[in-house]
């Protein structure tokens, strides 16, 4: 068996001469170096500044400020500058640059002053122009008003931006507007306040934002008045009290106009809300504010609609004396020809008038005071005009069934081309308030004139004398502006 020491004493021999060999020979330098000459090291500044950077902690910003695009005068690499003379008293007094921080502001900020440009800023409507202060008069969170206020602004900018987070928080402002409200009512002194009144308006502005959806052609009755019973008790309560003042002025008219504009939409029937309307007593007199043309209008429509509806069909209405048919065209014909002369009335209102006492017509509730403003009442009137003409030519329909002839007294009789002429001229007054004819439209209150017109567009849209062209035109022009002013019931309107 081999031994196990043999290969260790092997190595340790070759170990011993390999240590004798280099005591007796040395190794050459490959390059000679003179044993006086000094290693140059590291230059000075540059162990200054390793020295400072380990001994100096470092100074923290003030404030989270950005650092500055120049050298401080408080960090190491400065101090190190100012030891050698680098650094120039110009230098030193040299403000530090800081960036401004970020303003964080909630959505309720910036949808409110939106709201208000969209609505209240070029508004002709005087009401309108006034919500500001109504929001300004209590900030308090106890305030209804104020919450009412946010879930309109709210509503409106997640309609225009599609925001669904928007609409979330508009919802949870609209109910603690409804909570505060209701402890408002239970209260016999805050009961009297007028911000109530105006509560109930944005609660009106808010459903028509929103806009529902329904089974029925347009439902004005859910979606414009779901408040509108409660909304006439507190009218009847402040008139009891003799609270009514100019806010009472205001709502009630624009409350009228809604009810008006359903009335006349809804052309086969009188609506519930209008009946209970006109029970309403106010110090302007019994039941809605109206001037004495359109009142002639609405007791025509009451007419016609008795005719149609509670008599029955045409056999019957035919067999009546034709007398009472004829003293309704005439009626009509008269009130079509004054709707012309009122649209007539408002053509000689240029811009020059406008500098004046400001001028309201249609009821009183819009306010000339731009050539948009008297686009916007034109079309007003003459969408009553169609409507009379669209009942003139049925009762004309009627009466050739009758065995008595149309007597001559009743003059010329309309033709449907004269429907379709208004039509047009309406359809001008949309081009003009949306600056679709060429001319520059105002930059803000989108929203504000899609509101105001939605009785215009609707009313042409669903004429028989609009054909299939215009019907179409008017759908997509109100499907695109809706939809751009976040006016939920429009666009419900225009998809129909």
């Amino acid at each position: 068996m081999a031994s196990l020491a043999g290969p260790v004493q092997g190595q340790a021999r070759a170990d011993e001469k390999r240590g004798k060999r280099d005591t007796q020979k040395s190794r050459r330098a490959l390059f000679s170096v003179s044993q006086h000459r000094k290693s140059p090291g590291y230059p000075t500044s540059w162990a200054s500044r390793w020295k400072h950077r380990q001994q100096t902690p470092a100074i923290p910003r003030i404030g989270g400020g950005s650092p500055r695009c120049g050298t401080p005068t408080n960090t190491p690499l400065a101090l190190v500058r100012q030891q050698h003379g680098l650094i120039t008293p110009d230098d030193e007094s040299e403000p530090e640059v800081v960036l401004p921080q970020t303003i964080q502001i909630g959505p309720e900020v910036y949808t409110l002053s939106r709201f208000y440009a969209n609505y209240a800023t070029t508004a002709s409507i005087v009401f309108f122009n006034q919500l500001p202060d109504h929001y300004k008069s209590d900030l308090s969170e106890a305030s209804h008003t104020r919450h009412a206020t946010h879930a309109v602004a709210l509503a409106s900018a997640a309609r225009q931006l599609h925001q669904p987070g928007l609409m979330l928080e508009a919802r949870q402002h609209y109910g603690k507007a409804i909570g505060t409200l209701n402890q408002a009512l239970r209260d016999p002194v805050r009961a009297r306040d007028d911000g109530n009144l105006v509560t109930m308006f944005l609660f009106g502005m808010f459903e028509v934002i929103v806009g529902k959806r329904s089974p029925k052609a347009i439902d004005l009755e859910n979606n414009v008045f779901p408040h509108g019973t409660g909304g006439l008790q507190l009218f009847k309560f402040r008139a009891e009290q003799g609270l009514t003042n100019e806010v009472d002025r205001g709502c009630f008219m624009f409350f009228c106009h809604a009810a008006l504009m359903e009335m006349f939409i809804q052309r086969e029937h009188l609506t519930g809300i209008w009946s209970v309307l006109e029970e309403v007593d106010t110090p302007w007199g019994k039941g809605p504010v109206l001037e004495p043309l359109v009142r002639q209008v609405v007791d025509f429509k009451k007419a016609f609609d008795f005719k149609m509806q509670v008599q029955g069909d045409v056999s019957k209405l035919t067999a009546e004396p034709a007398e009472d048919l004829t003293e309704l065209v005439k009626s009509g014909i008269s009130l079509s020809n004054d709707l012309e002369a009122a649209v007539t009335l408002l053509g000689f209102s240029g811009a020059s008038s406008f500098s004046g006492q400001p001028q309201r017509v249609f009821n009183g509730l819009f306010t000339l005071s731009s050539d948009v403003s008297v686009a916007l009442a034109r079309s007003h009137y003459r969408c009553l005009k169609i409507f009379m003409l669209e009942r003139i030519l049925d009762l004309k329909g009627i009466l050739k069934e009758a065995p008595v002839k149309i007597d001559a007294e009743v003059g010329k009789m309309p033709s449907w081309s004269d429907g379709v002429a208004v039509v047009e001229e309406v359809l001008d007054d949309i081009r003009a308030v949306f600056g679709l004819d060429g001319k520059e439209a105002p930059a803000d209150g989108l929203p504000y004139r899609t509101m105001t017109m939605f009785w215009p567009m609707v009313l042409v849209r669903t004429s028989c004398f609009a054909g299939p062209h215009n019907g179409r035109w008017v759908a997509e022009r109100m499907l695109e502006l809706t939809s751009e002013a976040g006016f939920g019931l429009g666009v419900e309107a225009a998809n129909l």
